[in-house]
């Protein structure tokens, strides 16, 4: 069973992804923002596919083989 995560590199992204492992689900699959500068937290062992959430066609391309899609991206503004 392939898992694809969109917000991988989040703070609930990576916790789910370490709870997946502890249950050893996966393969993992991680789809982040091109030079996503978190994604170096990111496990080892999780494949990670850049992209943009918003670009229908690199998410399509990049969902073909899964089995599972948790989508966890958000966009998170901090404004007055």
């Amino acid at each position: 069973m392939r898992i694809f995560i969109t917000g991988a590199t989040g703070l609930l992204g990576l916790t789910l992804i370490k709870e997946l492992q502890k249950q050893k689900l996966g393969p993992i699959v991680a789809f982040t923002l091109p030079h996503d500068k978190f994604a170096s937290l990111l496990p080892k062992d999780v494949q990670i596919i850049e992209g943009d959430i918003l670009n229908e066609n690199s998410l399509t391309k990049a969902i073909k083989k899964d089995d599972i899609v948790i989508h966890l991206a958000a966009y998170i503004s901090i404004s007055g």
